[in-house]
């Protein structure tokens, strides 16, 4: 199947409920909204004497989707306000001057310490939150991504330069590529190193096209210094959507990042645990090879088609095929079940 599964492990569900964050006691809420008054009054101030935006109208759109997403997680607003508040106060170390920082500048600080929030705030859903957030992807998933990524590609023009560094890139690329169609086009039994190698490189796709569109969206103009409504109005819902990606964004660079050892921990058993959250991540269901065939037809005619004559922008392309490739696969199941009839 090409969709997403939720997963609905009870062993999992059992976890999630000893993580669950319980924000009823009153005694918590006070300390913590003392502290984040406080806080506030201290940036405002020195925001004030800074003559600085305290934060842009870009970054508000950002949190408003990333508030948005979490409320739609946990269902619980106390929560969501309780994670944002703490996460909110624990920013502030931005503020600390640093080692070398012989002349503090808060301006410096301040221009980070929205990044830093939304780390910190999205870091908290994505750990605390890890098993309702998680959902398995299967060999249609990757193939398409694959192919996504070989249009990306292309269209960048990596394919052509022609240097010991490109061409490890692209034969890395191709082996994984090769891998997942591979899979997507036969009946082989999917053993839990194709899921671990599939899921990587799944994560791998996605954190590439995640940090293309974040240079992207950071790289337009401020909502504040559009001209027109409806400039101001794209950006913000570039900025909207971003947020509401940006803790699945986070999940996945976490995935890839826990494969590099830390300082004091155990290396081998911190493997192991990432090694088997890839694992359970990936479906043990294969993926029909018809609706692989179709796949293939439908992302390659169009990704070929927008590659040579520029219909739309590369990134527009890529989650238009996303979004609208799983309607073509619904509408080729249904056709095929009334022609089986």
């Amino acid at each position: 199947m090409f969709k997403f599964v939720k997963n609905k492990d009870n062993v999992a569900k059992k976890r999630y409920s000893k993580k669950s964050v319980k924000v009823n006691n009153k005694s918590i809420w006070i300390p913590v909204l003392v502290i984040t008054v406080a806080l506030t009054f201290f940036l405002v101030y020195n925001a004030t004497l800074s003559k600085m935006n305290l934060i842009s109208l870009g970054f508000l759109y950002l949190f408003m989707g990333l508030i948005v997403e979490s409320y739609r997680i946990v269902s619980n607003f106390k929560i969501v306000l309780f994670l944002f508040l703490c996460s909110y106060i624990f920013s502030f170390i931005t503020f600390i001057p640093g080692k070398n920082e012989t002349v503090y500048n808060f301006v410096s600080h301040l221009t980070i310490w929205p990044f830093v929030l939304l780390i910190l705030y999205s870091l908290s859903m994505a750990i605390i939150y890890e098993k309702q957030i998680t959902t398995k992807i299967t060999e249609g998933t990757t193939l398409l991504l694959s192919i996504s990524l070989i249009y990306w590609a292309f269209d960048h023009g990596y394919v052509y330069y022609f240097n010991w560094f490109s061409i490890t890139l692209i034969v890395i690329g191709l082996s994984f590529t090769s891998f997942s169609l591979f899979h997507a086009l036969t009946h082989i039994p999917i053993t839990q190193s194709s899921r671990l190698i599939l899921s990587i490189w799944s994560a791998i796709i996605t954190s590439i096209f995640a940090v293309e569109n974040i240079v992207r969206i950071f790289n337009n103009p401020e909502i504040e210094q559009s001209k027109y409504f409806s400039e101001g109005f794209y950006v913000g819902i570039q900025y909207f959507l971003l947020g509401i990606s940006s803790i699945y964004v986070i999940q996945n660079f976490m995935l890839l990042i826990n494969f590099l050892p830390s300082r004091n921990g155990n290396y081998k058993k911190e493997l192991k645990e990432n090694k088997k959250m890839h694992i359970n991540r990936f479906s043990d269901q294969q993926t029909d090879i018809k609706q692989s065939l179709v796949c293939i037809v439908f992302t390659g005619t169009f990704y070929s088609l927008n590659y040579f004559y520029h219909f739309l922008p590369r990134y527009t392309m890529i989650w238009l095929i996303f979004v609208t490739f799983p309607i073509i696969l619904l509408a080729f199941n249904h056709l095929t079940s009334r022609s089986n009839q």
